[in-house]
């Protein structure tokens, strides 16, 4: 108990270290965080939020890549710089926004 009052203290400071200094430019920029960034509440809630996104954009994303080799059509060179995009971005974007979530759901850090 004693703990989450501590924690609740130092939100509240926090805060109110960050309504003074708002409008101050440049205040944040040493690697101070925000109060309300670094005590952002129910973690687990958006850890799954992000795994779910996660999901349904892999799901239409690894369809498309599937249907795109089952295709014998002859292909232009272009069509395989367009599809290694799409696996980079597309595919990158959901592996990103799953492990986000599982590290959320987990409770580690970032190291930035």
């Amino acid at each position: 108990m004693k703990k989450e009052a501590d924690q609740n203290n130092h939100y509240i400071e926090d805060l109110e270290e960050w309504q003074e200094n708002q409008y101050n430019p440049g205040y944040y920029l040493g690697g101070k965080i925000p109060g309300n960034l670094l005590y952002s509440g129910r973690p687990k809630m958006i850890g799954a939020l992000l795994i779910g996104i996660g999901v349904m954009t892999l799901i239409p994303f690894a369809l498309g890549i599937i249907d795109s080799f089952r295709n014998d059509a002859p292909r232009m060179p272009i069509e395989f710089v367009l599809l290694f995009v799409r696996i980079l971005g597309f595919g990158g974007f959901s592996i990103l926004l799953i492990v986000n979530g599982i590290k959320k759901i987990i409770g580690k850090k970032n190291s930035t």
